[in-house]
């Protein structure tokens, strides 16, 4: 549970992204005002994947946010912020979101349901038989930002909307309001997600700790280096499927010692374990041109995928080999790893999952 320290760490840390952000002219915001901006920023940032501060500034459409970096304000509709993700081959995303910054934290309270129907405005412009109004400016974000959104939705293509309330409170949705997002996602077709406090700090706290994972592999599939017999570092040059990649590298602890899975569909659900990147020598890079090249050869070339991506290294405290099924198969223990190289082929790897 998010604490009164982590209230202020998110805090320091959204004043500090305010001094990134660029055509910022007025001087005579307040610290909260820059705080608010700032906060926008650093969680638009992560849950996009997009570094650039100007393309995340145009995502904004948060009619306060315009007042206070002195753009042309408008009516925001109820949501603050659109970015839709054109860059997965098969299911593309239209992501929405809407802010609630708290200047004090009070570590009882949660989300209100009103702070969902406030975005209904904005949701109804999004069903196609919805006539637009003659009186919208037809120059401001909001009317262009519902203009593409409606011809997404009306293409070919499969998109997927989701509808991200964001939060510094330390809690999200009350039990409460279950129903009432159920009613949304089923008139809507979307997803509603909570980004509370919890989650915010979790971006940005990660500690490395020992985690222990087992592979269990064909003779053929990996060799065995050693600068002498009496060397005590041995290096192991491994050929591993995706789905035990994933499930050693996910956030599940029984499914990282769980070698021997017979059901495919248990890592459906997986999330990375960030704390393996703890030792990364490289934090991720957003959506470059190379992970979504890395992603375009799994989903789409996955037969040439081991010949065109270098590996990923993992370095562990310990490695236990033990001789399986009359020396055919070996199972590998691999104590207190890391991956200290590869971080943006494991990211592109879960984002195709």
């Amino acid at each position: 549970m998010a604490n009164l320290n982590d209230f202020k760490y998110i805090k320091l840390l959204s004043k500090n992204m305010f001094e990134y952000i660029p055509n910022i002219k007025n001087n005579d915001l307040s610290e909260e005002q820059k705080e608010r901006i700032g906060f926008y920023h650093l969680v638009l940032e992560k849950i996009t994947g997009v570094t650039d501060t100007k393309i995340v500034q145009e995502m904004i459409q948060d009619q306060e946010y315009l007042k206070l970096t002195n753009q042309k304000v408008e009516d925001d509709l109820g949501i603050d912020a659109v970015y839709i993700d054109e860059n997965r081959i098969q299911e593309k995303e239209i992501m929405l979101f809407n802010f609630k910054y708290r200047k004090e934290f009070k570590s009882n309270k949660t989300t209100s349901e009103n702070d969902i129907s406030t975005s209904t405005k904005f949701l109804q412009y999004l069903n196609l038989d919805f006539q637009l109004q003659d009186s919208m400016n037809k120059d401001s974000s909001v009317y262009k930002n519902i203009k593409t959104i409606r011809n997404c939705l009306d293409s070919e293509d499969i998109y997927n909307i989701t509808l991200y309330m964001v939060t510094n409170e330390a809690n999200g949705f009350n039990l409460k309001s279950n129903d009432l997002i159920k009613g949304f996602e089923k008139n809507y077709g979307m997803l509603i997600k909570t980004i509370s406090l919890n989650n915010i700090i979790s971006f940005y706290s990660i500690h490395k700790c020992n985690i222990v994972a087992k592979l269990f592999l064909k003779t053929d599939d990996f060799i065995i280096y050693s600068g002498d017999s009496k060397a005590s570092e041995t290096s192991y040059m491994c050929k591993v499927p995706l789905i035990d990649l994933i499930r050693i590298t996910c956030d599940k602890e029984e499914l990282r010692v769980q070698y021997n899975i017979e059901n495919d569909e248990q890592i459906n659900n997986c999330s990375l374990q960030y704390s393996l990147l703890y030792d990364n020598v490289r934090g991720y890079l957003g959506q470059t041109v190379y992970n979504k090249n890395i992603y375009k050869t799994i989903s789409e070339e996955s037969k040439n995928f081991f010949l065109f991506n270098n590996g990923i290294t993992i370095t562990c405290s310990n490695v236990t080999s033990e001789s399986k099924n009359s020396n055919k198969k070996y199972l590998l223990t691999l104590t207190d790893f890391q991956i200290v190289n590869g971080g943006q082929t494991l990211r592109a790897i879960y984002d195709y999952l």
